[in-house]
């Protein structure tokens, strides 16, 4: 599409195909896939990134319902604490500009970890993690992310005004698909997995992070939680058993992996064990990159690699704290008669 121009969806004014936003009205020309999420130029009819159908409708918000389906996503709210008696006592355009400023720094944070803001409403801000793009460790992605914009929001009270922040993190099945009036169907998420989020955010202490049951579970290998006690919600039958996110481990737990027979992944073993008797015979290091959706058995097959090598070798294995770029120390090691330099990278 290199030069070529395209038209404006909103108002129909020609845009480039470098331009995120029109010249003429400021609407955004980029369309989001409801698939996988990727921002695409105006003129595209399918993603460039997985192939899906992109939305024909013409208004510069509009969607598919041919997106919708049923998720396991996370869900976190975050809402300022004291916001309603400091707006009564703040003019309102410094109200505006204080919570512009909170609402920025979180929709960082949760896009550092992997997340999506779906809606800013008010004082409040709604993310998901799970939709559109999953990713295999989203609670813990979630988490963190709350853990996060607790310390964002304790080292710049300033940028805050002193608010605490009260953060709701919840998981389960969700429906995940466009919403709203006709021009103005925004993708976004419901079910109870999204209520019971709310529910906790508003239960949750003063700059505490509370997660539901699901939540807990799913990340406690990660997370260091204390209990809490039960709450009433409204509109459930029966009390939360939720807990308080306390901090995030320094060093990420080894990931646990199924104990069922490894079957049909032959192919794959016999390429890491030629990649380990190259390295070892030649004395030089090699380096396998193995990729795959979550929950395809990467994880799996690096172990089973690792067991078939701790006769001859010392295996080590590490992993990337969710939101950084810096891998950490080893989590595993096993002792064999010579050091091995890692020979397979998960991604």
């Amino acid at each position: 599409m290199s030069g070529s121009k395209a038209s404006c969806p909103a108002c129909g004014g020609e845009v480039g195909p470098r331009q995120r936003f029109c010249g003429a009205c400021g609407s955004p020309v980029l369309r989001a896939c409801p698939a996988c999420g990727h921002e695409n130029p105006p003129g595209f009819h399918f993603c460039g990134e997985c192939g899906a159908k992109l939305s024909d409708t013409a208004g510069p918000g509009a969607v598919s319902d041919s997106a919708e389906e049923r998720r396991w996503a996370t869900v976190l709210f975050a809402d300022l604490s004291g916001f309603t008696a400091l707006s009564e006592r703040t003019d309102p355009e410094e109200i505006r500009s204080m919570v512009d400023r909170c609402m920025r720094t979180m929709g960082e944070v949760v896009e550092q970890f992997g997340g999506a803001v779906d809606k800013v409403i008010g004082d409040a801000l709604m993310a998901v993690f799970g939709a559109p793009v999953a990713h295999e460790d989203d609670p813990t992605r979630a988490v963190r992310a709350g853990l996060e914009i607790q310390r964002r929001a304790s080292e710049n009270a300033q940028d805050f005004c002193g608010l605490c922040v009260r953060v709701g993190v919840n998981s389960g099945e969700v429906i995940f698909g466009a919403v709203g009036p006709e021009g103005r169907r925004d993708l976004t998420v419901m079910g109870d997995t999204v209520n019971t989020a709310a529910r906790l955010q508003a239960a949750a202490p003063a700059s505490g992070v509370l997660v539901g049951w699901e939540t807990y579970a799913a990340t406690s290998e990660d997370i260091d939680y204390e209990e809490h006690q039960p709450v009433e919600a409204k509109g459930k039958a029966a009390p939360l058993r939720p807990w308080l996110a306390l901090s995030a481990t320094h060093t990420p737990r080894e990931r646990r992996v199924s104990s069922v027979p490894f079957v049909g992944r032959e192919r794959e073993l016999d390429l890491l064990e030629g990649a380990w008797a190259q390295a070892s015979g030649e004395r030089h290091p090699q380096l396998v990159t193995v990729v795959g959706p979550p929950g395809i058995g990467k994880t799996r097959l690096g172990l089973e690699l690792a067991t078939a090598c701790a006769a001859d070798a010392c295996c080590g294995a590490a992993r990337c704290p969710t939101g950084s770029g810096a891998p950490t120390g080893p989590l595993r090691r096993s002792s064999g008669r010579r050091a091995a330099s890692s020979p397979a990278t998960s991604r």
